[in-house]
């Protein structure tokens, strides 16, 4: 049937010549909202962000997530282009602020008349025509359409990020246990009443676990206990009693181009020393520059150690450059709560199996307690088990096999040029997808490449512009990609190909490749400096923000007025 209503449509395309740039986005967090910001300055477009819950906000969806969920990223660097204005009351933003600015962000570009809540894709297809201004159509089936939403679009572009459904691990007698097992994003809907004189029992080392053990004790648990298999390093809310962000020497350290050399850098996706400087190369394939490298990543563990005052036993195995997949901004109170004994930490592999009221772990001789004397008793009293254990994608399963095919690569990795475009699906735009440490920066910045992308020929964006040279375009995906899954060997994950492990992430830290070349490819200067030294030492996340408000300039008089 559906056939059917593709070839009456095109039919009716070719008859009459009419073309509308119908556009589907998927997905209203930070990512989908921007994007559609961003689009809708080109009044030909006919745009539909749709969204599957009943709110936008995505990870910031007050509903979707765990009450003190707070931002990596400090209040002045957490913000987007066009509206820098996240309500004072912390250095951190908390998940109740940020939903607050998203919804401030809609308001004020008037974008509440694009959205469709309570909209879920089940399929996406496309059929090749020359009617079209990418050269495909694309057919969209919904698992449910109040709306009416058109079904046929020119373009799409995912805005869900890669990971994005909960990832609840089977455990062996789930069915039996007598309590309940949710994951992290779930403790806002299934805990509201709370965790009183309740024995909870949390599953992973990452950030969402700690902080979900940590609103367990606030919220008077009896007993809180987390089983993972070891530690990560986490860095610190303040150092020296300031936020690493706070202060012109602690910007200084963090957010300049001289210190972000030192984070891993994928040098062959961006031609190495043509657009990278020579420095971060020295730095990262010299045997004297890794020496220089590991001592700077040594001295900021040491840091962290002795401010935490962290046991031995409880240190990372890797390296903090080897864990920078994992790093983020740990609660301060959470080594003092393990100290007290009000947080335990088992270290472990994984938990065996459950009872109606118990929680077993496996392999308990290579579990440790603060003194290093393996445990005895294998068991632990459950009425909560939470899950930490992040996301997964629904992408494979919503996508047709020739869109999948050339979307991924064996490994399960999306093949992505500067993260929003696939050269064999030139109707797709991706936003979201591989991040690195700001957020809200980056996916701005994939969704005005987008944008412009979209106007083709009368944009910054065109096949015969920065997209010109296909088999550059190539090289840099599949490099970027080899450097994600060589930095990541630490993860099963990576080591055969078809595991489908995590294709999304983005490793490289630092912002400013990225942000130089979107920047680059739209024109704009990503230099802003004539002082070789002011322009590598001085913080340079503002003058981004910079740039991006020129990209705004050029959108108010070419699009309209803002």
């Amino acid at each position: 049937m559906i056939q059917y209503i593709m070839c009456i449509y095109f039919f009716i395309m070719n008859i009459t010549n009419i073309y509308s740039s119908d556009i589907l986005i998927i997905g209203a967090g930070q990512s989908g909202i921007v994007t559609t910001h961003y689009l809708s300055q080109n009044r030909d477009n006919n745009i539909w962000l749709i969204e599957k819950n009943d709110r936008l906000g995505g990870t910031w969806n007050i509903d979707n997530h765990y009450p003190n969920l707070v931002a990596n990223n400090a209040r002045d660097t957490f913000t987007l282009p066009d509206l820098q204005a996240l309500p004072n009351t912390g250095d951190f933003p908390t998940i109740n602020e940020t939903y607050s600015y998203l919804t401030q962000y809609v308001k004020k570009y008037k974008l509440r008349e694009y959205i469709y809540y309570n909209t879920v894709v089940s399929k996406v297809s496309h059929r090749r025509t020359h009617e079209a201004p990418f050269g495909y159509k694309y057919l969209i089936e919904f698992e449910n359409n109040p709306y009416s939403l058109p079904i046929i679009y020119d373009f799409v572009v995912f805005a869900t990020g890669y990971t994005h459904i909960p990832n609840i691990p089977f455990i062996h007698g789930s069915n039996e246990f007598n309590g309940q097992i949710i994951h992290t994003s779930m403790i806002t809907k299934r805990l509201k009443n709370g965790v009183n004189e309740k024995n909870i029992v949390i599953l992973g080392g990452g950030k969402s676990s700690f902080d979900a053990a940590i609103w367990a004790i606030k919220n008077r648990a009896k007993t809180v206990n987390i089983v993972l298999r070891h530690m990560h390093w986490g860095i610190p809310k303040y150092i020296g009693g300031k936020t690493p962000y706070e202060g012109e020497w602690n910007q200084n350290v963090i957010y300049s181009r001289i210190s972000q050399m030192f984070l891993p850098t994928c040098l062959s996706c961006n031609n190495a020393i043509k657009d990278i400087p020579i420095s971060t190369w020295f730095l990262h394939n010299t045997t004297i520059g890794k020496m220089i490298r590991n001592y700077f990543w040594e001295r900021i563990s040491k840091q962290i150690i002795e401010q935490y005052s962290i046991p031995k036993w409880l240190i990372p195995p890797r390296t903090l450059y080897e864990d920078g997949l994992y790093l983020s901004v740990l609660h301060p109170e959470l080594y003092s709560l393990i100290k007290t004994n009000k947080i335990h930490i088992h270290l472990c592999k994984k938990i065996s199996k459950v009872d109606k009221y118990n929680v077993y772990i496996n392999d308990i001789s290579n579990c440790s307690i603060p003194n290093g004397v393996p445990y005895s008793n294998s068991s632990l009293q459950a009425d909560i088990i939470i899950t930490g254990t992040g996301f997964k994608s629904s992408i494979n399963d919503i996508l047709d096999s020739d869109i999948h095919r050339n979307l991924f690569n064996s490994y399960g990795q999306v093949q992505l040029f500067r993260s929003t475009y696939n050269p064999n699906l030139p109707g797709i735009g991706f936003v979201g997808f591989k991040h690195n440490s700001n957020t809200m920066l980056s996916a701005a910045l994939a969704a005005r490449w987008i944008s412009e992308y979209v106007r083709g020929q009368s944009g910054r964006i065109s096949i015969n512009g920065v997209l010109q040279n296909m088999d550059e375009v190539w090289r840099q995906i599949e490099d970027g990609n080899r450097f994600e899954r060589e930095f990541s060997s630490i993860h099963d994950s990576y080591k055969k190909e078809n595991s489908h492990g995590r294709g999304g992430l983005y490793t490289g830290n630092s912002i400013y490749p990225y942000a130089d070349a979107i920047l680059r490819d739209l024109g704009i200067n990503y230099y802003r400096s004539n002082n070789w030294i002011k322009e590598f030492s001085d913080p340079q996340i503002n003058t981004l923000y910079s740039g991006m408000d020129k990209i705004m300039e050029y959108s108010s008089i070419n699009h309209v007025e803002l």
